[in-house]
């Protein structure tokens, strides 16, 4: 409920506007007695003020009775119907004023509005990308520490298995030339160097 305080404010409220009265039409006796009319408000105020009207120019509204003419003489220095069309006028204005100072202002809250949701979506959007920075960055580490913990546990768990007949290291040169000579030709090699070192070394051999 909008509370009004007459002929002021309430709480920065403006004061209500007054509506103007309700238009009349306006007739006047010419001259020669004959009745013209009707006119509007405005239009009779116009030739008002152009002085076209004769001060003694009989006229009535159109709710006055059909023959209550009164000389424009007697109707003051402001007539009703300008008076009315004077109201009108200034009712007209002060509502456009009004109207546009509403629009100005729904205008500023909507751009308060949409300046605040656009902060607020670039709060958000900073917000994601910090999450998402920080979940890619963990994510790294982790794969980084999981693939050197396999490549450790992988060569550990497999390694390089020994040649056969062998402790697991390479054979030296002397043991794989050795290993090249027939079983028969060692034996007389071997009989041969241990004779040799009785006599010298010499004598030959008999197959």
């Amino acid at each position: 409920t909008t509370l009004f305080r007459s002929g002021g404010e309430i709480g920065g409220l403006p004061a209500p506007l007054l509506a103007p009265p309700p238009p009349k039409e306006w007739f006047y006796r010419d001259l020669e007695g004959v009745v013209q009319g009707p006119f509007t408000e405005e239009q009779i105020s116009e030739w008002h003020r152009s002085k076209y009207l004769p001060a003694n120019l009989p006229m009535r509204s159109s709710d006055d009775p059909p023959d209550s003419y009164t000389p424009l003489s007697e109707m003051g220095s402001q007539p009703p119907f300008v008076a009315a069309h004077l109201a009108r006028q200034k009712y007209a204005a002060e509502l456009e004023k009004r109207q546009a100072a509403q629009a100005a202002q729904q205008a500023e809250q909507e751009k308060a509005s949409l300046a605040e949701a656009q902060r607020q979506a670039e709060a958000d959007a900073r917000a994601a990308a910090a999450r998402e920075a920080a979940e890619g960055g963990g994510g790294g580490v982790g794969a980084r520490v999981a693939t050197g913990a396999g490549a450790e546990v992988g060569g550990s768990a497999h390694p390089e298995a020994p040649p056969e007949g062998g402790s697991g290291g390479h054979k030296r040169p002397a043991e794989s030339a050795a290993a090249a000579v027939p079983a028969k030709q060692r034996l007389k090699i071997m009989a041969a160097t241990a004779g040799g070192g009785g006599n010298g070394g010499g004598g030959e051999e008999r197959s």
